[in-house]
């Protein structure tokens, strides 16, 4: 049997009652705006849905692919993914405006089996080795698709053919994603068919937190042109927060394993930035709490958790407390400025999950990005304690260095080396994904590195 007839697949043509392909456009970018504004309210926070138009965002991601020199980057591409009537259209943009589109007939409620269907694959559904950084992942359903059958049909599903022409020659992808498309390990999906290599051997990309987010880059950029930034400044870290292994003694937390491998693990970043970790009973909850909104680099690693029916209260991330609970929520994340827009490395399982909403997921990764953060690094599922901080030493090492796009190209480049040092088994590297804009084309390369 054809393994597509579990799914139906049907791509169909874009058929417009009159309009152009830019006004079927406006209106899903228009409607888009009105679901996220949907998703704050359900959260609890303020927003509300700006004009947003092709040419708004034409112009904003032209603004993004310009260098220092004022020439167009070829390199990037920007993905708008938007579902309604069942359908999941695809935008794909260049520097100077759309360059393809396609829709594809498919329903949430398939587009969730399908990710489902490969995470079971995976047999992401039992702990990973002796200590993961998540509670037990409960199933109660078994898909029987081999992880290549699986991988086909969402790289098919995500990647049309109209899309994968557009991506020739290109480096680096930025996502506005729809439903759960956060979720689904982009990492390992194979575009270009089971023979051309997964996406992360060709492709940085980040998901885009929403169209603000963009058009803020942009401004930065006219500012910048004004203001003349420094350019040395750019990467410059500052006021590190790093923290790792809290004692998991509380009344939250109790019975949660001890995470020796984090340990290392932030005291490996607290070297590279001259820093002193948080760790054991140091690593109190109402010291995170604290110094989070002045911190420029944030470095979480210990257990999260999340849950999809009540994200903003029963997610978390565990830390220490004497007297009282370790855990701090999505909600209490929420509270919080960030001033410095840092970036938030979560080394922890299951922090890019929560609830799935029409534009995205309510979980931990958002609450840092609506309040400041210009990335976040989140999990999708539980992961090896000893494993991800042999990925997170040589992420640290990747971003040190000049790069594009930072901080999604170190994140792809310290996956490959990864793959070729310790383990090709996408259950110890596919789980993360990036989560905020990167630096944008005329801060090209940028190295994160202590101030001092």
């Amino acid at each position: 049997m054809n393994i597509r007839l579990l799914f139906i697949l049907l791509v169909l043509p874009f058929v417009l009652n009159g309009q152009t392909a830019i006004q079927k456009l406006d209106q899903q970018l228009a409607n888009y705006e009105v679901n996220f504004e949907r998703l704050m309210r359900e959260r609890g926070l303020p927003y509300y849905a700006g004009e947003v138009d092709y040419e708004k965002v034409r112009r904003a991601v032209g603004t993004y692919c310009r260098k220092t020199n004022g020439e167009a980057s070829s390199e990037i591409a920007f993905l708008f993914y938007h579902h309604e009537n069942d359908t999941l259209f695809t935008w794909l943009f260049e520097h100077h405006g759309l360059r393809s589109k396609a829709s594809l007939r498919i329903t949430a409620d398939s587009l969730i089996a399908l990710n489902n269907t490969l995470k079971f694959a995976l047999s992401i559904d039992h702990q990973i080795g002796l200590a993961s950084r998540g509670e037990q992942l409960k199933s109660t359903k078994r898909y029987r698709l081999r992880t290549v059958e699986c991988r086909e049909i969402i790289s098919e599903v995500l990647f049309p053919s109209s899309v994968i022409k557009s991506l020739i020659g290109k480096k680096h992808l930025l996502i506005v994603p729809s439903l759960n498309l956060t979720s689904i390990p982009f990492s390992l999906l194979k575009p270009w068919g089971e023979s051309g290599g997964m996406l992360i051997d060709s492709l940085s990309f980040s998901f885009v937190h929403n169209f603000v987010q963009l058009f803020e880059e942009a401004d930065l950029r006219n500012y910048t042109d004004s203001q003349k930034m420094n350019p040395e400044e750019i990467g410059k870290i500052y006021n590190p927060l790093i923290v790792g292994n809290p004692t998991f003694t509380d009344s939250c937390t109790s019975g949660l394993p001890q995470l020796p491998g984090a340990e290392r693990e932030v005291k490996m970043v607290g070297r590279f930035f001259g820093a002193t970790p948080l760790t054991g009973k140091e690593a109190l909850r109402s010291a995170v709490l604290d110094k989070m909104s002045s911190a420029d680099f944030i470095y979480f690693a210990t257990h999260g958790w999340s849950d999809t029916e009540y994200p903003l209260d029963l997610s978390y991330l565990a830390f220490y407390s004497p007297d009282g609970c370790g855990a701090i929520t999505p909600r209490q994340l929420q509270k919080i400025s960030f001033e410095e827009n840092p970036l938030v490395i979560l080394s922890a399982c299951q922090s890019g999950l929560g609830k799935i909403h029409e534009a995205g997921i309510i979980g931990l990764a958002r609450a840092f990005l609506k309040k400041g953060a210009r990335s976040v690094l989140m999990s999708l599922w539980n992961v090896d304690d000893a494993a991800t901080a042999q990925l997170m030493t040589l992420y640290m090492e990747e971003l040190s260095k000049p790069s594009s796009f930072s901080p999604a190209e170190p994140w792809r480049r310290a996956i490959l080396r990864f793959r070729q040092q310790h383990s090709k088994d996408p259950l110890h590297w596919a789980a993360f994904q990036q989560f905020g804009i990167p630096y944008s084309a005329q801060f090209d390369p940028v190295a994160i590195r202590p101030a001092q």
